[in-house]
């Protein structure tokens, strides 16, 4: 009778994933296809009922599939031998693995790709670009960059080695993060032959290794994103067992050390750590364990010291130059997006008022917007908002006044800008050899080629270039992985992934029959509302951090079969 309640959960918490991804998947089609929810139409019901029963068979069969190799991944040691030593003598093994996977990438296309925002930071070091908040260009790793840049001229003479010597710096970052997953795993027990799997995915899965040569501050931070995981899970499953000791508060500053970092790298990534630390205040105060939670707080008060830490230090201090305070516009990216599709379709609804406030919000004014507005990114939005012209109030309002003519208009909107991360449907890749335009299909790829605007000199990096001897080696490599991705465009699409996380959720809450399970699965699922409300939508420089914590909270979630 037991058995046959757990398989009627089973059945439930699948089928209920299932439906749930096959609305999302017929919606974000239509959306892709029409721009618009066209399935309403009466005359394609049947026809999209249809689809809706075919998507939910698919995501049914999918996730049972997947559960049923979670189950068989399962492995309980009944030797004596202490995994824990022996992960620490294999370690160095997984590290060389790992760097020999990703060598090809490096050597290739060294001194690394260079990446838009890159080559702006440099303008920043350089005094050439000023630091504002409207391009929200960290200043840590923008004064990281230039060190080692002035290292490279200074010591070799070379823009080229100044800029591969931070794509040294990140790859060993993110080659260290990804040990130390595999290496946790190897500690807590995981099987080992799926170990050895996770293990081939971070060495020789394309895209780690084409990332790791991508000259762009977020990949860094996929490291420390990956490390803040498997800090989280250790924290979370010694708080869970009782076994809190001096050890945990040890942990509990690693924690905050690798999460602050990560903050420095990506500034959005402060809403997502000061959500995950306030879940394990709570969680460790509810098990009374006052130290853990007291250590956290101190966490949290440093968390909102970043801000500070950035402009009054780095920026004025270290690097003798001002902040320019001009809002936080990036946050506005959804309503932004979502007044301008307004404006798109229903120009005849806005009232000469809001006409007037609208033409002082942007600089090309109103009659702009239906030239920049972009179903799949906010850039040109965002980068033309005036702030300092109309007041959150006013824009809020409008805001407000246009959700409730049409507010089916503004979850198109939303739709519009994030179903890339959630449809398994492929999409068109863009070539290699053309840079593609932002938001549009295909711009998952990794950026394979140096980028800068040839009337500029971005500071005093204009020598960076490939070396022409590897050029054939690099078309290759990029051929390589067009080709990968046009046959098996499933598996280097989001949706799936987004797909295989929930079901990882489900399946733990389901062994463990615990929400508190959940805890080690924050990171990604935050990640997941980043990339929502990011600008740009299918777009890996926003999703790869997710990828890097799948296999390692896919070895976790076979261990809560023990509790179950």
């Amino acid at each position: 009778m037991k058995y046959s309640l757990n398989i009627n959960k089973r059945f439930v918490i699948l089928a209920f994933i299932a439906a749930g991804f096959s609305v999302i998947q017929l919606v974000s089609t239509y959306i892709f296809h029409y721009n618009s929810f066209s399935y309403t139409a009466t005359n394609v019901w049947l026809f999209n009922i249809l689809l809706l029963i075919t998507f939910f068979i698919l995501y049914f069969i999918g996730g049972n599939i997947v559960y049923w190799l979670l189950d068989k991944c399962h492995h309980t040691e009944t030797t004596t031998q202490d995994r824990k030593n022996n992960s620490s003598k294999r370690a160095w093994v997984y590290f060389f693995v790992i760097l020999a996977g990703w060598s090809p990438w490096l050597y290739a296309f060294y001194p690394g790709s260079l990446w838009f925002d890159m080559c702006y930071e440099y303008d920043q070091y350089y005094g050439a670009y000023r630091f504002d908040s409207i391009m929200q260009l960290p200043p840590f790793p923008t004064y990281i960059m230039g060190l080692l840049m002035d290292m490279g001229k200074s010591l070799f003479k070379s823009d080229n080695v100044g800029m591969f010597l931070y794509i040294a710096l990140q790859t060993i970052v993110c080659a260290f993060a990804c040990t130390r997953a595999i290496s946790l795993l190897e500690e807590i027990k995981v099987n080992r032959k799926l170990i050895y799997v996770l293990l081939t995915v971070y060495a020789f899965f394309p895209d780690f290794g084409a990332n790791a040569q991508l000259g762009a501050n977020n990949v860094l931070n996929y490291g420390l994103t990956l490390l803040a995981c498997t800090y989280v899970y250790r924290i979370y499953r010694q708080i869970s067992e009782k076994e809190v000791s001096g050890r945990t508060v040890f942990l509990c500053v690693g924690y905050i050390n690798c999460t602050f970092l990560s903050i420095l790298w990506r500034k959005e990534m402060l809403y997502i750590y000061l959500f995950i630390t306030a879940i394990l205040c709570i969680y460790s105060f509810r098990s009374k364990f006052r130290k853990i939670f007291t250590v956290l707080m101190y966490g949290i008060i440093i968390f909102l010291l970043s801000s500070t830490f950035s402009e009054k230090i780095v920026i004025e201090r270290l690097m003798g130059q001002t902040f320019n305070t001009a809002g936080d516009i990036k946050a506005l990216s959804l309503p932004l997006r979502q007044v301008a599709r307004f404006v798109y379709y229903h120009d005849d609804l806005v009232t000469s008022e809001e006409r007037e406030i609208l033409n002082r919000c942007f600089k090309y004014g109103y009659e702009g917007i239906h030239q920049n507005y972009n179903p799949n990114l906010s850039d040109s939005l965002i980068f033309n908002f005036q702030l300092n012209n109309v007041t959150k109030t006013e824009f809020y309002k409008i805001y407000m006044s246009f959700l409730m003519k049409d507010p089916m208009l503004f979850l198109e909107s939303l739709v519009a800008g994030s179903y890339g991360y959630f449809s398994i449907l492929p999409n068109a890749p863009t070539t290699v050899n053309n840079a593609p335009t932002n938001g549009t299909p295909g711009s998952r790829l990794v950026w394979l080629w140096i980028n800068k605007d040839p009337d500029k000199s971005f500071g005093n990096v204009s020598g960076i270039q490939f070396r022409p001897e590897t050029n054939e080696l690099r078309n290759k490599l990029a051929d390589w992985l067009m080709e990968l991705e046009r046959s098996f465009n499933l598996f280097f699409g989001f949706g799936l992934y987004s797909f295989f996380l929930m079901l990882l959720c489900s399946y733990s809450i389901l062994k463990s029959k615990k929400i508190t399970a959940l805890i080690p699965y924050t990171i990604p699922m935050m990640l997941c509302l980043v990339c929502i409300a990011s600008p740009v939508n299918d777009y890996d420089r926003y999703y790869m951090g997710i990828f890097y914590c799948m296999p390692f909270i896919i070895g976790v979630t076979t261990r809560f079969r023990a509790n179950a």
